[in-house]
């Protein structure tokens, strides 16, 4: 008779609640289960659904609907379900359904439990790099907040200067599709969307130009998405849904602490940590706010 290892016994503890993070591959925060308070039953999952190449244009498709891919992620979240009886949802095409031989349309709705789980968009940094290098290292700009130890960060001796207002048009018109399907996520219901925050760029101009094969200033690098995480601030207050920011948390005077660098682009595990400590908070707080309605 085979001995049975202790290794392959499972023992149910709970179900929890699950935080999915959702967009490029910073949204790989890993399979990560918590315990919520003391009580071992009280479970907090993570779960990544990092899409290859995804940029906020990806958010929409070409008619302007959320995209496919967001919503087949948020339909194995079981965020939404389709019904033919269901009304149109703006901003969502319907559905094909397949029974048997047959299909039909049908359209989505919310399910009654989508509420009970987060959904963080981690979208953008792929938008970062392509407006860096169109900006290219000459070219100069104010913003309107304070940027710490950024502001001695090297630029051009010769550069020009450009608006705020031009950069953060071009920024906003970059970002579109994604603001738009965020607010058709918010209308149909959703109220436990967040938008993540941009991470900060590494300061090593030489190891960027290797990593994304085009020269550019670090002082650049900072301001444009610092620049990017204000405008998402901003639209996240006028939808109304969250913003998971830990810029602070990351930085020393808004510059790479290196404790949390992984490989010059993304971010390591103890901001994982961060971040689902963040979405927590606010999750929780959310939580509490619609029991006090009802």
């Amino acid at each position: 008779m085979t001995s049975r290892d202790p290794r392959d016994d499972l023992t149910l503890i709970g179900e929890g609640r699950t935080y999915n993070y959702i967009g490029d591959s910073h949204a790989y925060v890993g399979h990560l289960v918590f315990r919520a308070g003391e009580d071992d039953s009280n479970l907090v999952t993570a779960r990544p659904f990092p899409i290859r190449a995804f940029s906020a244009r990806s958010m929409l498709d070409r008619d302007g609907n959320v995209a496919d891919v967001v919503v087949q992620a948020l339909m194995r979240c079981r965020a939404f379900h389709t019904h033919r009886d269901f009304e149109p949802l703006p901003g969502f095409r319907q559905q094909y359904i397949y029974y048997g031989d047959s299909e039909q349309f049908e359209n989505l709705k919310i399910t009654g439990f989508a509420n009970d789980q987060a959904y963080v968009f981690v979208v953008g940094e792929v938008n970062i790099r392509w407006y860096t290098q169109r900006l290219t290292p000459d070219v100069d700009f104010p913003v309107p907040f304070s940027l710490g130890a950024v502001e001695a960060l090297p630029a051009k001796p010769r550069h020009r200067v450009v608006s705020y207002a031009a950069v953060l048009k071009a920024l906003a018109d970059d970002f579109t599709p994604l603001f738009r399907a965020l607010r058709y996520l918010r209308a149909a219901g959703l109220e436990t969307v967040f938008l993540h925050s941009l991470p900060p760029p590494t300061p090593d101009d030489a190891l960027a130009e290797r990593l994304f094969k085009f020269p550019s200033l670090a002082r650049s690098r900072y301001k444009v998405t610092m620049l990017a995480n204000y405008l998402f601030r901003a639209v996240c207050n006028d939808i109304g849904i969250g913003f998971i920011d830990t810029w602070q948390a990351v930085t020393l005077d808004n510059i790479l602490d290196p404790r949390y660098s992984l490989e010059g682009v993304h971010l390591n595990r103890d901001h994982a940590l961060l971040s689902i400590q963040e979405v927590h908070r606010q999750f929780t707080a959310l939580e509490r706010a619609r029991q006090e309605t009802r």
